[in-house]
């Protein structure tokens, strides 16, 4: 490094020969300056101090070990990206260098953005992977049971592809009375995973069906890329109907492998997981005719056994000399009734017998008998002492046979009573 020459001021030249420039005038000049000597350059860096804006555009700083870049990505170029951008990544920017004249300070305007290292798809799907799990799309427990034996299949796919006819074939090479539908969408390319996510809505909406399958053969991971978009992920994790992925080659784990409902790792695997093997179930129905016939046969023994024995019961070989000790029986168990029945009627007379003379032994009829009566007055009230009643009161007097009715015409006290007290 050189040394800083001395300041001479005799350097210096006289303002009346050099022009002088504003300030507006020297940032322009900058800034044509840097725009025609640096338009489309590649710069390395660091993303720091990543600054997103509602509007869509994303302000950020370029760093390495001693200098940093202010840079700044417009909301169409940012909507090309194909991964999310942070703080701490390793980028290479194509742009063009730029100077905000208004301030004077110049950036990169970039165009692209590729990471470092691990290739941008990667990234991408790294990012949308780590976010969807914590959302729990990927939960198991939210994942639907396939039918037994779907009714209705219906595979969302090219039709065009080897995909599809390994998927068929597979299918019927299982179960040829397979109902199979093909719902055409576009795999790979600009607005494929868009496509392919309103097929699996539409066919929510239609019901026919009771097992979606969406998928397409082997490629690269840009081929594939429709089937790691967010779009479709959401479409797939909100349909009633199961789906199944079957994407690429086994190696190949896409994002809709992951939120389906099952996965088939190739195309030709979709038979074995959507509809069950034609001859095994041949076989089990055997297996039940078999079984339900001996099940049958030994029943049928059985009873036929059991009415054999029947057969040579007594009763029916020679029933004349069954129902003579039968007849026996029944007179001798209708005679026990009676003699038990004749028992409870006699106890029953009995105890009615002694209720009643104790009934009578205390009925006030037997005391009238003897002379006594009953008097009552008007309001019924038996009357004890003459203290309740007055001259002319009305009487009822209750004797052995008969009632008189009579008036009081005077009462005396009780004998031993003083006079004006009664009992």
């Amino acid at each position: 490094m050189t040394s800083p020459r001395p300041f001479d001021p005799s350097m210096i030249p006289e303002p009346e020969t050099q022009p002088a420039y504003t300030v507006t005038e020297v940032n322009n000049l900058a800034k044509r300056t840097l725009e025609r000597n640096f338009n489309s350059i590649y710069v390395v860096g660091e993303v720091t101090n990543f600054n997103p804006q509602p509007s869509g555009h994303l302000y950020f700083t370029l760093k390495d070990e001693d200098s940093q870049l202010d840079a700044v990505m417009w909301h169409d170029a940012a909507a090309r990206l194909t991964f999310q951008l942070e703080s701490g990544m390793e980028v290479l920017a194509f742009g063009d260098l730029t100077i905000y004249a208004r301030r004077g300070r110049y950036q990169l305007g970039v165009r692209t953005l590729e990471p470092r290292g691990a290739g941008a798809l990667e990234i991408a799907f790294r990012q949308l992977k780590d976010r969807l799990e914590k959302e729990g799309l990927f939960d198991s427990a939210r994942k639907k049971p396939l039918p037994f034996l779907p009714k209705r299949i219906v595979l969302v796919t090219s039709p065009a592809g080897a995909a599809v006819r390994d998927m068929i074939k597979s299918i019927f090479d299982r179960f040829s009375r397979a109902d199979v539908a093909v719902f055409p969408v576009p795999v790979q390319g600009a607005g494929a995973a868009r496509e392919i996510a309103a097929a699996v809505k539409a066919l929510n909406s239609d019901g026919r069906f009771d097992v979606i399958v969406v998928g397409r053969g082997g490629g690269s991971l840009e081929d594939l890329w429709a089937f790691n978009e967010e779009v479709l992920a959401r479409a797939i994790f909100d349909s009633m109907i199961p789906v199944v992925s079957a994407v690429g080659h086994e190696r190949d784990v896409t994002i809709s492998d992951l939120v389906a409902d099952r996965r088939a790792m190739t195309p030709t695997q979709v038979g074995q997981i959507v509809v069950p093997d034609e001859r095994d179930l041949l076989q089990n129905l055997d297996d039940l005719r078999v079984t339900l016939v001996d099940g049958l046969t030994g029943r049928y023994r059985t009873s036929a056994d059991r009415l054999a024995y029947v057969w040579r019961h007594p009763f029916f070989v020679r029933p004349e000399a069954v129902l003579p000790p039968l007849v026996h029986r029944l007179d001798d168990a209708g005679a026990r009734v009676k003699r038990q029945m004749g028992q409870l009627l006699k106890t029953a007379a009995e105890k009615l017998q002694r209720r009643h003379v104790a009934l009578e032994a205390l009925s006030p009829l037997k005391v009238l008998r003897r002379g006594y009566s009953i008097t009552r007055d008007e309001n019924g009230n038996i009357l004890t002492a003459v203290g309740c009643l007055g001259e002319g009161d009305a009487l009822e007097t209750i004797l052995a046979r008969g009632r008189v009715r009579s008036r009081v015409t005077g009462v005396s006290p009780p004998e031993g009573a003083p006079d004006g007290q009664e009992d």
